[in-house]
C-alpha cells in the first residue's frame, strides 16, 4: 500500500471525527444542561469541561490536518497548511496541538481519580468540591501548557531533521514542503485503544529505531476519532441521558418501556435455554 493513501485516510477520518465530535459533544452538553441529574454531582462539571475541550481539540485537528511519520530515530508531527502563514505561527499551532494532546491525558486521569473516589472512597470526594475542583483543572491545564511550551521551544528543526523531512515528504506523500510544517520529536478500553497504546508506540518505536514510517498515522486516525466516540459512551452509560436520547430518536415512544421489554425478553430467552 502506498504511503500516499494515509493522506486520504486521515482526511476522511478527520471529517468523520469532526462531524461525530460536534454531534456527540453537543448532544451530551445539551442533556447536561436540559436534563441535569443530582446523582452526577461534581462529575457533571467535569463532563461539561471535557466536552468543550474535546470539541476545541477537534477544531485544532481539523484546521491542522496532521500527519505523523517515523523516520530513523525521529518522530515527525506535520501539519498541512490550509493557507500560507509564517513558521512561527506554524510552530505555535503545533505547540497548541501537542498541548491539547497532553491535556486529553490529564483530563482522563482526573476523570479516573474522581470515579475511583466515587466508587471506593466517597469521603474523598471533598477534594473535588469548591476551590479544590478548580485546582484539579489548573493542574491539568498547567501540564498541557508545559508540554505545549516544550514542543514549541525545544523541538525546532535542525539541518538533519530538515533533510529527513524533505526526503520522506516527497518520497512518501508527494507533498510540497512549503505547505507542510513539522515538529520533530526524538525519543478503560476506549482511551487505552485509541490514546494510550498508539501514543506508547510513538514513544517507544523511535527509541528502538523501528522505521514504521507512514503507519504512525494510525495514531492520527485514532486521535481524530476519539473526541467523537468518548461522549457516546457517556451518552449511553448514564441512564437519564440514555432514556432521553432514545425517547427523542424513537419519536416520542417511551424508551424506558422499550428497555424494560428488551430486558424481559432477554430474561425469558435465558430461562428457556436453561
Amino acid at each position: 500500500m502506498s504511503d500516499r493513501i494515509w493522506v486520504e485516510i486521515t482526511d476522511v477520518c478527520g471529517h468523520i471525527g469532526f462531524i461525530l465530535s460536534t454531534l456527540a459533544n453537543f448532544t451530551v452538553l445539551t442533556l447536561l444542561i436540559v436534563r441535569p441529574t443530582k446523582a452526577l454531582g461534581t462529575y457533571k462539571y467535569l463532563m461539561i469541561i471535557f466536552c468543550i475541550f474535546s470539541w476545541f481539540y477537534t477544531l485544532v485537528e481539523t484546521f491542522m490536518r496532521p500527519l505523523i511519520h517515523m523516520y530513523d530515530n525521529t518522530l515527525f508531527v506535520m501539519q498541512r497548511k490550509r493557507f500560507q502563514y509564517s513558521d512561527l505561527t506554524a510552530r505555535t499551532l503545533s505547540g497548541i496541538y501537542c498541548g491539547c494532546y497532553a491535556m486529553s491525558f490529564t483530563l482522563i486521569a482526573v476523570h479516573f481519580v474522581y470515579r475511583y473516589f466515587a466508587t471506593c472512597k466517597p469521603e474523598n470526594l471533598r477534594f473535588f468540591r469548591g476551590f479544590k475542583f478548580v485546582l484539579w483543572l489548573l493542574g491539568a491545564l498547567s501540564v498541557a501548557a508545559f508540554w505545549g511550551m516544550v514542543t514549541f521551544s525545544l523541538f525546532a528543526e535542525n539541518d538533519r531533521t530538515r533533510r529527513s523531512f524533505h526526503y520522506f515528504l516527497k518520497k512518501s506523500y508527494d507533498l510540497d514542503p512549503s505547505w507542510v510544517s513539522n515538529v520533530p520529536y526524538s525519543y478503560t478500553l476506549i482511551p487505552t485503544v485509541m490514546m494510550y497504546i498508539p501514543t506508547t508506540m510513538l514513544i517507544v518505536f523511535p527509541f528502538l529505531e523501528l522505521n514504521v514510517g507512514c503507519y504512525g498515522n494510525i495514531t492520527t486516525v485514532t486521535v481524530q476519532m476519539y473526541p467523537g466516540i468518548d461522549p457516546l459512551v457517556l451518552l449511553f452509560l448514564i441512564k437519564d441521558f440514555r432514556q432521553t436520547f432514545l425517547r427523542i430518536v424513537c419519536l416520542g415512544r417511551d424508551a424506558k418501556r422499550n428497555v424494560s421489554t428488551t430486558a424481559m425478553i432477554s430474561y425469558q430467552l435465558s430461562s428457556g435455554n436453561v
